[in-house]
């Protein structure tokens, strides 16, 4: 690792539109990051007040620096939301996610441990079953237990995901 690619400023760009359950998830794994230095900007396609409502009780949390960019909901229009967003950013290094991704504790640190001038990282994720995801907890994603196998499938995870 070059020892400064963890002075890079960094921002996380999330998109969501309308599943507040799923991104109060997301959200509580980019609080328990092991590299805090970094903005969230919440790219979001039109979603209701719920959605509001909970990027405002994250924010009084204060353990985030949220930027929440909106949009009215005329249809599918992700694309021009994340472009909102990212004008919002001022930050050397960009790490662009979706609303219904949680991040495992080193995601943030991963990506700058592997950034590098005129690269861009691509990283994968795992689709969980609708159980679990319902199934998660605080106490889940702090304790790292929903990245184990043992823990997906005691919450109906099948081996195979379609």
């Amino acid at each position: 690792m070059q020892a400064t690619q963890h002075n890079l400023s960094c921002g996380v760009v999330l998109s969501t539109y309308n599943s507040p359950q799923l991104l109060e998830k997301v959200l509580w794994g980019y609080e328990l990051q092991t590299h805090a230095a970094f903005d969230v900007y919440i790219a979001d396609d039109g979603s209701g007040q719920e959605t509001f409502d909970l990027i405002d009780q994250f924010r009084k949390r204060g353990k985030l620096r949220l930027h929440h960019v909106w949009h009215e909901d005329d249809g599918f229009r992700k694309t021009e939301i994340l472009n909102k967003a990212i004008e919002q950013t001022s930050e050397d290094y960009l790490i662009f996610s979706d609303g219904d991704c949680i991040p495992t504790p080193t995601f943030v640190a991963d990506h700058l441990d592997a950034a590098r001038p005129g690269h861009f990282v691509a990283a994968t994720l795992f689709r969980m079953d609708d159980a679990p995801s319902k199934a998660v907890t605080y106490d889940d994603v702090a304790s790292e237990q929903l990245f184990s196998v043992r823990w997906l499938r005691q919450h109906g995870q099948p081996w195979s995901y379609k």
